[in-house]
């Protein structure tokens, strides 16, 4: 196709820059758009579709993210190649510092605080007194955590990142390694081990290892994820962070993500999805999770303590 006169309607009501991203996308996948076909500059984009340079800066800024897109320097962008995707439908069913920051500090780079001035004290007060005089609040609540809260992570979720579930199917826990410790109490009547990013989380290692799971691991460097040693790995239950990659911080473009879930279809397997730190992004909109792509074989994490000072799996 003609792409450097590409022109497609843009509604009211979303982001002029998510529809376009969302509309290239979509063309990449369908194979509309071939591998190294080259894309519109910026500035032809925007006068096609009467939008300004930053619109379409931030579209191709998250194709490129995602690994849709690349940008070649003094050439433009190009697509890059995404393989089909063949999957059946979603089924629904830094520790504290050892010395207290000096008074003079501008910016506070721990990881374990809260911002205390944007966090809204008031209202989680007043919503807190609405809770504590609720009648048998002071009762033991839903092992699985309270109901109208997984309802509501149920509809965050969908809206968020993509996650299609139902309240039913969440549990509430007090940390990701609790969570991942629940869930090998479950996984290891069929499963004795289980394949880890290496480097990665080592709270998870000790989880798996309470266990007695044995460890098989999959190398992770500045440039992301190296899944070609899974042909040679006898585990069939994976642990990942794919949005943000903890140490090395990086993110799983949308080429090895698909390629992670045929591979766990192809075994019959489980990926453990710890959705670290998806929704902290300064340029792009979050990755969609990998869950989102097949709920079915994906056992998705996420921990919202980082947001607002709990996990959920």
């Amino acid at each position: 196709m003609n792409m450097k006169t590409i022109i497609f309607d843009l509604k009211d009501g979303s982001p002029k820059y998510k529809q376009i991203y969302e509309k290239l996308k979509s063309l990449i996948e369908q194979g509309d758009i071939r591998a190294n076909e080259p894309l519109p500059s910026i500035r032809q984009l925007a006068e096609s579709l009467n939008v300004s340079r930053n619109t379409t800066l931030m579209a191709y800024e998250q194709l490129v993210a995602e690994g849709y897109i690349r940008a070649e320097k003094r050439k433009g962008y190009f697509a890059n190649e995404v393989e089909p995707l063949f999957i059946p439908k979603a089924r629904i069913s830094a520790r504290q510092s050892a010395r207290e920051a000096a008074t003079s500090v501008v910016v506070d780079f721990r990881a374990d605080t809260v911002d205390a001035d944007h966090f809204p004290v008031k209202a989680w007060r007043r919503i807190s007194n609405q809770v504590l005089a609720a009648k048998g609040c002071f009762r033991y609540g839903d092992p699985f955590g309270e109901l109208c809260l997984r309802k509501q992570i149920s509809i965050y979720l969908l809206e968020s990142r993509g996650v299609i579930t139902e309240p039913n199917a969440i549990i509430i826990g007090s940390s990701t390694q609790q969570i991942l410790l629940s869930l090998g109490h479950i996984l290891k009547d069929e499963f004795n081990s289980v394949i880890v990013e290496d480097p990665g989380y080592d709270g998870a290692r000790e989880a798996f290892l309470f266990h007695r799971f044995q460890l098989e691991t999959v190398p992770v460097s500045e440039t992301g994820i190296d899944l070609s040693p899974l042909e040679n790995r006898r585990s069939r239950l994976i642990y990942v962070t794919p949005s943000h990659q903890s140490p090395m911080g990086v993110s799983m473009p949308i080429q090895q993500r698909h390629r992670l879930i045929q591979w766990v279809n192809n075994v019959d397997g489980y990926i453990i999805e710890d959705d670290y730190d998806s929704e902290f992004r300064y340029t792009q909109k979050p990755f969609p999770a990998l869950s989102s792509i097949d709920s079915s074989r994906v056992i998705y994490l996420a921990i919202s303590q980082n947001r607002f000072c709990l996990g959920f799996a």
